[in-house]
C-alpha cells in the first residue's frame, strides 16, 4: 500500500481525468457521445480509485490520446506493450458495469503522470 508521502508525491506530477478533459474543452457529455456510453459511466470513470488499463485507454482514446505505460524498474525504465487492440463501445459499457464498483488500493482519483 502507498504511503502518504508517496501519495503526496505522486500528486504533484499528475493530472485527474477530469481536468485533462476539460482542459481540452470536451465536455462529459461530448466525450460519452465519443465512447457510446452515458454521461454518468464518464463522471463514474472519473471518480474511479481503480480501473483496468483498457477502461484507461478507452477513456484517453476518447479524448483523442494514447496510453502508454512506463515502467521504473531499479536501474532501468521501459515501456510495456500494451497491444494495439481496442475494445467495442458494446464490450467497453459491458466491462464498465462489470467492474464499477471496485474500489482497489490508490491514492486518489486516477491520475495521468505528464512525462
Amino acid at each position: 500500500m502507498p504511503s502518504i508521502q508517496t501519495c503526496r508525491a505522486d500528486a504533484e506530477n499528475t493530472t485527474p481525468l477530469g481536468e485533462l478533459r476539460r482542459e481540452l474543452g470536451l465536455s462529459q457529455i461530448a466525450l460519452s457521445a465519443s465512447l457510446g456510453i452515458s454521461q454518468p459511466h464518464v463522471a463514474k470513470i472519473e471518480r474511479q480509485l481503480d480501473m483496468h488499463i483498457s477502461t484507461l485507454r478507452r477513456y484517453l482514446a476518447g479524448l483523442g490520446g494514447e496510453l502508454h505505460l512506463v515502467v521504473t524498474l531499479p536501474g532501468q525504465t521501459r515501456e510495456v506493450d500494451l497491444g494495439k487492440a481496442m475494445k467495442t463501445a458494446p464490450d467497453f459499457t459491458e466491462e464498465f458495469n462489470q467492474t464499477q464498483g471496485n474500489k482497489g488500493v490508490s491514492c486518489n482519483r486516477p491520475n495521468i503522470r505528464l512525462v
